[in-house]
């Protein structure tokens, strides 16, 4: 099938059947958008239905082939003349459209906008939610994670000079918590900083004359700092120094292990490399690693941070209740792996269910996961298409939110994150959202006013 626009000569990615007639005809990627005008009756404007994707032709090969003997004596097949026979049923199983990562990047382009706001605002649908301040304090794991994560972050990212990282998510699962960042060798170089801080905090504790003094953890004074960029990173040091000084109880065994963590004499944390099930099963099952915090350095190249969890929760075959939380909201193909992880890989674990836009390279992940679910628990591919098509199309794009900031009038009026409330608007190429906005959530509204 060619592409309904004159002079194209591109094979058809999408088909349009009108409602009235039942007349098909298809249009390629490049203009998908363009919906025929007629039908091929000519004689009222057509009804289409929704577009529905069209599996690629394979290209018949140039040289020919020898035939067996078997298939010389094989009759020709007459396939214009099998209808509603077996050959029709081949036909129709050549078409179905089976998994592969190509076919996933198609279904989110064809339910986001062609082009993005700036180089890295990502892909978003037509209609979006501008979000504003969320109210954490019934989600006690999802404010310490976030609080966790984002500290974290702007450590590796502004005090370990790993300009390049985008995202730390951490996840609290069986009396531990597990942090990755999107890049592995960000956290190989906390690791690094973290084993040279505690080693140099026990030399100096044996010159102290007081034999009652101990170590102090290099954790809890980097989860104090502040970063003059980030104007949550106030508010998450303020609620910790709370934390700690008891001033503020949330009343969660998040908090708890937290809290166990940085007061644990000795070693405090671990590494996990989600490429060897063994240490997956050690880092979230084995008691040797409980209450302590524990990095993802290795096996995650190429996925994102909420992704690289759910991999080595999925390998360590613990199946008790986990939190996912992070300094941002997930992007949309990191919302389509933890929906999958939830509803077909068994996994109980709790996310934040606003998605931020689609970035193309957290197909990545969503493939080597789906990959191996389908080649280790003998998943139809077909079916998981299917699932994730519907997934995409009803439930990931309709749902994508961009956060809502506030301006420096704002600030000057003395707003709070109390002001900011939910809006629908119509995404529009060129305008003056802030592309820094997409996928980051605004803060808890119990936070207060920040700017007073």
């Amino acid at each position: 099938m060619r592409c309904h626009v004159k002079q194209c000569k591109n094979e058809a990615g999408f088909s349009y059947e009108c409602q009235r007639c039942d007349y098909e005809t298809g249009a390629c990627q490049l203009h998908q958008k363009i919906e025929p005008k007629r039908c091929k009756c000519q004689r009222h404007e057509p009804d289409w239905k929704a577009k529905r994707l069209v599996a690629p032709t394979k290209k018949k090969s140039q040289t020919p082939r020898l035939l067996d003997n078997s298939e010389k004596e094989r009759p020709n097949k007459r396939k214009h003349e099998d209808v509603g026979g077996e050959e029709q049923e081949e036909r129709k199983d050549v078409k179905r459209p089976r998994y592969d990562k190509e076919r996933v990047g198609r279904r989110f382009r064809s339910v986001t906008l062609e082009s993005n706001l700036k180089e890295r605002s990502g892909f978003w649908s037509k209609d979006i939610v501008l979000r504003g301040a969320q109210d954490f304090r019934e989600r006690r794991h999802a404010q310490v994670l976030r609080w966790l994560s984002a500290q974290i972050f702007w450590f590796v990212k502004i005090g370990l000079c790993q300009d390049k990282e985008d995202e730390v998510q951490s996840m609290h699962v069986n009396d531990r918590i597990v942090v990755a960042a999107n890049k592995d060798g960000s956290l190989e170089e906390l690791v690094s900083y973290l084993r040279d801080a505690v080693k140099s905090e026990l030399q100096r504790a044996k010159k102290r004359k007081s034999s009652n003094s101990s170590p102090i953890n290099p954790l809890f004074s980097l989860l104090q700092e502040t970063y003059k960029k980030d104007d949550r990173s106030q508010g998450n040091t303020q609620h910790f120094m709370r934390v700690f000084e008891g001033l503020e109880l949330l009343g969660d065994d998040a908090v708890s292990v937290l809290m166990g963590i940085l007061t644990r004499e000795g070693s405090f944390f671990g590494t996990l490399d989600i490429s060897n099930k063994e240490s997956c099963r050690e880092a979230f099952d084995d008691e040797s690693n409980e209450g302590k915090i524990l990095f993802v350095t290795g096996g995650g190249n190429g996925m994102h941070a909420e992704q690289k969890l759910v991999l080595g929760l999925y390998l360590s075959k613990h199946r008790g209740l986990a939190y996912v939380y992070g300094k941002k909201r997930p992007c949309a193909g990191c919302s389509l792996v933890l929906r999958y992880a939830r509803e077909r890989m068994g996994l109980d674990i709790q996310f934040n269910p606003n998605p931020g836009g689609y970035w193309a390279p957290s197909l990545t992940g969503l493939d080597r996961i789906v990959s191996m679910r389908i080649k280790r628990d003998d998943e139809d591919p077909f079916e998981v298409m299917q699932w994730l098509h519907e997934q995409i199309v009803d439930e990931v794009a309709p749902t994508m939110y961009r956060s809502l900031y506030l301006t420096q009038g704002a600030k000057k009026k003395k707003q709070t994150r109390k002001d900011l409330e939910d809006k629908e608007i119509t995404f529009k190429k060129g305008g003056s959202s802030n592309a820094f906005q997409s996928g980051y959530d605004s803060p808890s509204e119990d936070e207060g006013n920040l700017f007073s």
